[in-house]
């Protein structure tokens, strides 16, 4: 369940100390958007409803890569995340509302009931680690 790191100039994987998984988004191409969902998949590999809470933290700060490319990836898990432990999500974007607003508005189209999702800017990183070791 615990890929080495990756030194992929697209998307980057690592784990943290207090076991947050983390996936970088390096640059904004349709590459990218698969490395970052290829992690995702083998991250899910052996998890069941049993274990515990899933914490991840995608640092999108770059900017957004293919949108539509990304829902597309995203719905193709869905089903997949249904039969899994609860999430907690946190997404570090740039500050502009637009990415903020965006990233927020794809999450709730997909409405995934385990998930418990929100967004940070890039400058609340501590923030949004704080959070996503809440056990609310």
């Amino acid at each position: 369940m615990n890929p080495s790191s990756n030194p992929s100039p697209a998307c980057t994987y690592h784990q943290l100390d207090n076991g947050i998984h983390v996936l970088t988004i390096r640059n904004l191409t349709r590459v990218a958007t698969l490395e970052y969902y290829e992690h995702f998949e083998r991250l899910l590999d052996g998890q069941t409803k049993e274990s515990p809470t899933f914490r991840w933290l995608t640092d999108s700060t770059i900017g957004l890569g293919p949108v539509g490319f990304g829902f597309d990836q995203t719905r193709r898990l869905v089903s997949r995340l249904k039969e899994l432990p609860p999430f907690r999500s946190a997404w570090l974007v740039s500050g502009d509302k637009f990415s903020l607003n965006l990233v927020e508005s794809f999450v709730r189209v997909l409405r995934v009931p385990r998930i418990r999702f929100r967004t940070f800017t890039a400058d609340q990183y501590d923030q949004s680690i704080a959070w996503l070791l809440a056990d609310e």
